[in-house]
């Protein structure tokens, strides 16, 4: 019943820490049967001011896992996902979109969850969208067609909640159209952990952060959900990405522990670029920017920071031991125009080439 929440709200008010039990609780009371979204603010709102655990994280994930439970296909050791937490203070282009067509263009298979703007200027699914990629529907059409689309472009683009039964998620989808009516869109679990849980097998995992406070608790959270090694790092200037302005703080996490260093823009081999150089500015501009760097059109700052983050998933995944190599290999693909290729074969199988085409001939 929706009156259960009543005590797990009480209890967060108080600043007391839910188990990954009551968590997983509240999340499955407030998804299904909040038809109103009023609990579902109160217990968000409530919930990010106290600071969530690593625990309360992985209960809202075993909630999220019924809803979209794990594939059991076998993609091998080259997948990864790479979307974080959005929420930067900075608000750059989609990097992490630029970065999954670089690594499908290495043969790497990247389901990636891909949603649309909250606190940002575009989100992915809001470019994707530009060349008639609809990412709610792709959501909504099941595993087995997200997978078909991974296995012939190598390049996914979902929401996982939106994978679920829609009776089972009509809070979700109560309190998500009241958010956009009310205009509230403070930051929640949702940014911290949304796109932490993706039901395709990985071993490895990148994961961009926009506050340095919740570094250690995210690292705690993967190494709970058994993943090999991976990543967790928030940039100067208040990214959810590797910085090209500043330092970049990392937490390297895996079974047998957490690691924490710093990398400046010259670890990668790239210059100290200035804010305004990687800033976005409209929708319109995040597109063409976006397209400029796909087609090797765009050779300064914001493919700088594209390809650094794109050396951080090559690291990951064991592919490179130094950062400057991963930097030079994203750089080369996007040269050799194998990059364009693969984002091509996407839109032709995803979205509307049409589309695509109308807007290369103003780029």
């Amino acid at each position: 019943m929706l009156s259960d929440i009543i005590p797990l709200i009480q209890k967060v008010t108080e600043r007391e820490n839910l188990t990954v039990a009551e968590t997983e609780r509240a999340f499955t009371i407030l998804t299904k049967e909040d038809l109103e979204g009023y609990y579902f603010f109160v217990f968000l709102a409530a919930l990010h001011a106290k600071g969530e655990t690593s625990d309360e994280l992985l209960g809202y994930i075993r909630r999220t896992e019924k809803l979209a439970p794990p594939h059991s296909i076998k993609l091998g050791d080259d997948v990864i996902e790479i979307a974080g937490t959005g929420g930067d203070k900075l608000k750059t282009l989609n990097v992490s979109t630029a970065v999954a067509f670089i690594l499908a263009s290495l043969g790497i298979y990247v389901p990636k969850q891909s949603f649309f703007a909250v606190a940002g200027v575009t989100g992915s699914g809001d470019l994707l969208g530009a060349f008639g990629v609809d990412v709610m529907k792709i959501s909504l059409s099941g595993i087995d067609k997200i997978t078909e689309l991974l296995q012939k472009t190598r390049v996914a683009t979902f929401v996982v909640n939106f994978m679920a039964d829609p009776k089972e998620i009509r809070g979700i989808l109560t309190w998500a159209k009241k958010r956009q009516e009310l205009n509230l869109n403070h930051l929640t679990i949702f940014h911290l952990a949304a796109n932490v849980y993706n039901p395709f097998p990985m071993k490895s995992r990148i994961y961009g952060v926009f506050d340095y406070k919740y570094l250690r608790v995210l690292a705690e959270l993967f190494q709970k959900l058994k993943f090999e090694r991976g990543l967790v790092f928030h940039g100067e200037g208040g990214l959810d990405e590797v910085s090209n302005i500043g330092e970049t703080q990392f937490i390297e996490f895996s079974q047998s522990g957490l690691k924490e260093y710093k990398l400046s823009p010259k670890d990668f081999g790239v210059p100290v670029a200035k804010q305004e150089e990687i800033q976005a500015t409209s929708r319109e501009k995040n597109i063409q920017d976006f397209l400029k760097i796909i087609y090797n059109k765009e050779r300064g700052p914001k493919r700088d920071l594209v390809a650094i983050n794109t050396s951080v998933a090559l690291y990951t995944l064991g592919k490179i031991k130094l950062w400057k190599d991963g930097t030079e290999l994203a750089k080369k693909q996007l040269e050799s125009g194998r990059v364009a290729q693969v984002f091509e074969n996407y839109i032709s199988v995803a979205g509307d080439f049409s589309l695509l085409q109308k807007y290369l001939a103003n780029l």
